[in-house]
């Protein structure tokens, strides 16, 4: 009983927490004026982006989980349906984020012409980069339809428009060694 109680107030905390990381991120990304949502104009999008990209996959990991279990339990499919929808949203609001732009998983982003947006610091891009040969091998090996179709659709309607393969926004570039120095 006490175990249980424990793992409750842990998930109310957590919870808490994740509403206060996406009240900032909706601060940070979006303007609300007049009862419309304006995407913000930012110098350089790719820390906020890559935070609501961890975010989505936090959800999409959850969201597989409860999925094996929803058809245990009714309290299962409902917290896969509620982590579906934050994967869901949290994917649309990383579109919206890089939507004009570039995002750091296409195969034309050169991280040379971001390394301010990282404070120049080499430690903190070579961690950056990374998550992104981790990421890279999600998108290239596990994405389902079933599971991951707003992306799939947003990307490959991007691709569609300058004749990429699926396969194409999500390999990595690795840039040269020392490039800041």
């Amino acid at each position: 009983m006490a175990r249980t109680q424990l793992f409750i107030q842990a998930a109310r905390g957590i919870e808490e927490v994740e509403v206060l990381v996406l009240k900032q991120i909706d601060h940070l990304a979006f303007d609300k004026r007049d009862g419309q949502v304006w995407r913000k104009k930012l110098r350089d999008p790719v820390i906020l982006g890559h935070c609501i990209r961890r975010f989505a996959l936090h959800y999409r990991r959850s969201m597989l989980r409860y999925k094996r279990l929803s058809c245990v339990n009714d309290v299962a499919t409902r917290r896969y349906q509620s982590c579906r929808k934050m994967y869901d949203d949290l994917t649309r609001t990383y579109i919206k984020v890089f939507h004009g732009t570039i995002s750091p998983f296409d195969k034309d982003w050169e991280l040379e012409k971001h390394s301010d947006a990282f404070g120049n610091d080499e430690e903190l891009i070579e961690k950056f980069q990374q998550l992104k040969l981790a990421e890279a091998y999600h998108y290239n090996h596990q994405l389902k339809p079933e599971d991951d179709g707003i992306y799939i659709s947003s990307f490959a309607e991007k691709k569609n428009k300058k004749h990429r393969t699926p396969a194409d926004t999500f390999r990595i570039q690795l840039p040269r060694r020392g490039f800041l120095l």
